[in-house]
Formats: C-alpha cells, structure tokens, sequence
C-alpha cells in the first residue's frame, strides 16, 4: 500500500547558520517499505573550525497537523559528518523535524573559544566558563543561569531572551551584543562592560552593576528593582529614559555618551550639562535650557526643539541633521566636533567654515564647497563627493583611502597629518617618508607596508596592524600603540620615545604589559 509523507525540511528553534557552524541542514524523509519511513540527517558541529567541537543532540519529532509534535524514541548522538538515521513504522502520513539540542550543563569550559558558534536555546546552566571567548555568538534564548561568565568575551553576541539569573559576570566584556528580554536577575555584573549593549526589556532586579561599563547601553524598558545596583551616572540615565525628567533640574550633571533615545527632556534645566556623544534620537527638548552644556558630537535625530535655549551652533546642527542644508550658504561657520552622519550638504557653501573633528559620515557632499575650510580631523566614511565637490588635496586623499580603498597605494612623501583615518586599509602600501602626525588613525591596517622615515608622532594607533611593516627609522615619538600588532615588523632606527606600550605585540611576538 502506498502513501504520501509530506516533508518538513526546516528545523525548529534554530537561527540561519554562520560558514563552519551550522545547526541549520536539510533532513531527508524516504519510503522504505509500504508503511516504514528513514528519516536521515547529517551531524554537524554548532561551532566553527577551530573553535571547541559541540556536537548536538537530535530529537526526531512527528505531527500530523504540525501543530502538535511527538518525540520518535530517545535523543541520538553522533560523530561529526556521520548521516543518523531514525525509522519510523507507524504507518500514518506525518510531518517529520529533527530538533537539535546542546546541553552542557555544569560542563568545564574555562577559557575556550565558542566565537560565532550557533547556540541557541543551549543549555549552560551552571556551567564554568571562566575567560572564555563567546564573540558574535548566537545565545538567543540560550540557558547561561548560576554559570561563571567571568572575565569572559561575549563582544557582538545575540543574547535575546536569554537566562542570565544568578550569573557570576565580573569583568565579561558584553559590548555590541543585543541582550533584548534577558533574564539578569541577581546576577553579578561588576566592572563587566555593556559598551553599546541593547538592554531592552532585560531583567536586572537584584543584579550588581557596580563599575560596569554602560556607555551608550540601550536602557529603554530595562527592569530594575530597589536591590539593583548601579553607579550613580548610569542610574541617572536609566531614570530619565524610563521615568521621563521633565523640567527636571539636571543642571551640570554629567550625560555624556549616553543613549537617551525617546527621552523625555521638556522644560528640563540642562545648564552646564555634559551630553558630549550623547543620543537625543526622538528626545523631547521643548522648553529645555541648555545654556553652557557641552553638547559636542550629539545625535540630534528627531529630537523635538520648540522654545529651547542653546547656542546658535548646536541649533543650526539639529536643522541640518533633520532638514538638510542644500544649496545654503553657510560659509565662516562654525560646525566644529559635530555630528553631522548622513546630512544632505548637497551643493552647500562651506567656504572658511570650521569643521574641525566633524562628522560627516555618510554625508552627501556632492557640489559642495570646503574652500578654505578647516578640515582636521573631519570624518568622512561612507560620504559622497564628485567633481563638483571643492575640498582640499589632502581631505580628499584622506576620502579616497576611506571609500576607494587604500592598498596597495604609493602615497610616499604624502601629507597626512590631523587626519581621521580610523580604521583605513593600508596593506602593501608605500608611505616612506610620510607626514602622518597627530592622526587619529586607531584600528588602521599597515600589514606588509613600507613606512620608512615615515613620521607618526603623537598619532593614535591603538589596535592598528603594523605586521611585517618596515618602520626604519621611523618616528612613533608619544604615539599611543595600546593593541596594536607589530608583530614581525622590522623597526630598526625607529623612534618610540613616549609612545604608549598596552597590551601591544611586539615584533618578536611578545606582548608588552
């Protein structure tokens, strides 16, 4: 007798699968006799090559409606690559779903490598993870309860809805990740750092947050309660976003680099207040008084203006940010350390203006004229030129290397002092006898390139590649090298008088203190 198996080849509670960590694959559902089905799948690992092997567990589940599941025998284990195999002779057309589990409950896991493994809805509870290294890790809905996370890397991790009760933290680094919904209650955060970090709708009733870094955290919704603790900066932050402070008196009070997204400010007395970085995305600052306050680099976006007292210069940042200047003439100008990301300067004047430290990210700068502008330091990622844009030679080869791409470039001799260069990719390139001083250029690429008599002193290069770089006689003279990698770099003649050494691999491979 024949019948139909209709086949489901999706798997349940899992995420989309990174290269080399796959909890997502295909199962196969085949006839084998008149009233028997083999449904097959593969065994793959949750992590990637390299990292610690985590075989998961299969449970094979039926349903005739696919809206109530029954297991088909007991979980199956496996090695890696092997196909399992489960028979199935109840005669009745079902659907089929192979559901992947990784319990390692209690498991011994101090400082191993778990980096983008796919681990959701994973059982850790209680388990030691001391030092461990758990980056742009999926832990979405994962168990991590009463386990040791101290010391621990979990930097771009998706922890949403998971279990972090109890959790021993100290120290773990959790910037970037989104921790939407996690349960954190009672858990031990001190001096943790939560850089970034999307705390929406998380749980920290009686957790200890006491030193944690929280600059920039998304508190919008978070839950706290009266055995919460946390600095006095942050907990002002939290107040605001969640309880509103309209025509509250916050008068010097330090708000900097803080996310006060949707912030209830109206009528609020910020005099002499420190917002420097901060996010005013969607803040009511109707009827606010921030006369004196620093509001250097403030996202502005949506923030509702109406009656608010401060200086002409932030309030002409807010209209370009929210209405765009095209075509205007703001020459002389005074726009310096603003945010300015993705503003429509199309064909704008900015003729002598200060731009000092600007940015102006994503910008489009099409048409516009920077003749005689003040270009240090001016951020210019992902911003638009064309040959209409009048700026300056080394503002534009600053733009070229940013956007174009700078390997492989022959820039010897080249000007490039007081420059944004952050993050640049300069492999393989020339830059003997380069002016590069004062720069910002942290997280820049150097690997392989020449900078022979080149001159860096006093720049930012914290987390830059200077690997296999020729650095003679070079000068690096007060230059800030913390993370950097030197590592094979021949540096003879080179000068490091007053350059900060942190945590930097030096050319022999050792790292400095």
């Amino acid at each position: 007798m024949n019948f139909r198996v209709p086949i489901l080849t999706s798997i349940a509670i899992l995420l989309a699968a990174t290269a080399g960590a796959q909890r997502n694959f295909d199962i196969s559902v085949k006839a084998n006799g008149p009233r028997s089905v083999v449904v097959s799948w593969p065994v793959q690992s949750a992590t990637p090559v390299g990292d610690l092997l985590v075989l998961p567990q299969f449970q094979v589940q039926r349903s005739a409606d696919l809206k109530s599941w029954t297991p088909l025998g007991a979980p199956l284990s496996g090695a890696l690559h092997q196909t399992l195999t489960l028979a199935d002779s109840s005669g009745v057309a079902s659907f089929y779903k192979v559901q992947s589990i990784i319990s390692l409950a209690y498991a011994a896991l101090d400082n191993v490598t778990l980096s983008s493994g796919q681990l959701a809805a994973a059982d850790f509870f209680g388990a030691e993870l001391f030092g461990a290294t758990l980056n742009q890790a999926a832990l979405n809905g994962a168990n991590l309860g009463a386990a040791d996370l101290r010391n621990a890397s979990l930097i771009s991790a998706n922890l949403t809805d998971a279990s972090l009760f109890d959790v021993e933290a100290s120290g773990a680094v959790f910037d970037g990740s989104v921790m939407t919904g996690v349960n954190a209650s009672f858990g031990d955060f001190q001096l943790a750092s939560f850089f970034g970090v999307v705390l929406s709708n998380a749980n920290f009733g009686s957790a200890d947050l006491t030193g944690a870094d929280l600059d920039f955290a998304v508190f919008n919704g978070m839950k706290l309660d009266s055995n919460t603790l946390m600095d006095p900066k942050p907990t002002l932050i939290w107040q605001i976003v969640n309880l509103g402070a309209p025509g509250a008196n916050l008068d010097g009070q330090d708000l900097s680099s803080a996310a006060l997204l949707g912030a209830n400010l109206n009528g609020a007395k910020l005099t002499n207040a420190n917002l420097n970085s901060s996010e005013l995305i969607n803040a009511d600052i109707r009827n606010a008084n921030l006369t004196g306050a620093n509001l250097e680099y403030v996202n502005f976006q949506g923030t509702l203006v109406g009656d608010t007292v401060m200086d002409i210069e932030w309030l002409l940042v807010w209209y370009i940010l929210n209405h765009g200047a095209p075509g205007d003439n703001l020459k002389g100008t005074n726009l310096s350390f603003a945010y300015l990301e993705n503003a429509n300067l199309h064909g704008t004047m900015l003729n002598n203006a200060n731009l000092d430290g600007t940015d102006l990210s994503g910008a489009d700068l099409r048409g516009a004229n920077f003749l005689g502008a003040n270009m240090n330091y001016v951020e210019l990622p992902g911003s638009l030129l064309n040959g209409s844009t009048v700026i300056d030679s080394k503002s534009l080869l600053v733009w070229d290397i940013l956007n174009e791409g700078g390997d492989g470039v022959n820039i010897a001799g080249a000007n490039l002092s007081q420059v944004y260069l952050a993050g640049a990719s300069l492999r393989e390139s020339n830059l003997s006898n380069a002016v590069c001083t004062v720069s910002v250029m942290s997280d820049a690429d150097f690997t392989d390139s020449n900078l022979r008599l080149s001159n860096f002193s006093g720049s930012e290069l914290e987390g830059a590649l200077l690997v296999d770089a020729n650095l003679t006689s070079a000068n690096f003279s007060n230059t800030d090298l913390t993370d950097a990698d030197l590592l094979g770099a021949t540096t003879n003649g080179a000068n490091f008088s007053g350059a900060i050494f942190s945590n930097t691999i030096l050319p022999d491979g050792s790292v400095s203190p």
